[in-house]
């Protein structure tokens, strides 16, 4: 299995120089840790907004395991779904945090820096027009399960879900 390829990122590069967005603002995310992804049972890819004023790789962010309070939640998310929904008591420990986390993968819909309140018109507008990008994104990523983190309705239109707009 092979991360998401530095093609992916040049084909960013690309994408975001052809619509007047400055590349450097380009935060690159995906698989945390490759090896531990391989080897996890279950592959889980926790799609998100944007970042809260980050720039650079969330994936070197990450390595080492969740920093700030978010990124602990995703981990604790992380061990309870790979071991099975054990007590909580048994996945709120930094080791086991860590160990879940880091074999998972993390994006984002939109690629640039954003603040602490995610514009969700702007957020959409990205995830529009990135679309095929992150559509190839997730398909090099190839997870088992997907956790959208505020951004299930992204998600029904971006993969084309079946949805009953009736339901509640």
């Amino acid at each position: 299995m092979n991360p998401p390829s530095q093609d992916l990122w040049m084909e960013w590069n690309n994408h975001y120089r052809s619509t007047g967005i400055d590349v450097d603002r380009i935060c690159k995310d995906g698989i945390i840790d490759p090896v531990a992804y391989e080897k996890a049972d279950s592959k889980i890819l926790f799609i998100l907004k944007d970042t809260n004023k980050y720039r650079g790789d969330l994936r070197e962010l990450l390595h080492d395991g969740p920093r700030f309070q978010m990124w602990h939640a995703l981990a604790r998310w992380a061990a309870g779904i790979q071991l099975g929904f054990p007590q909580f008591e048994e996945i709120d420990k930094p080791d086991v945090m860590r160990t879940a986390f880091r074999s998972c993968a993390v994006i984002n819909l939109k690629k640039t820096t954003g603040k602490a309140q995610a514009n969700m018109s702007v957020i959409n507008a990205y995830a529009h027009q990135d679309r095929r990008l992150l559509h190839k994104q997730i398909d090099e990523i190839k997870p088992d399960g997907i956790v959208a983190c505020g951004t299930f309705d992204q998600m029904l239109w971006l993969l084309d879900l079946d949805c009953d707009p009736d339901s509640p």
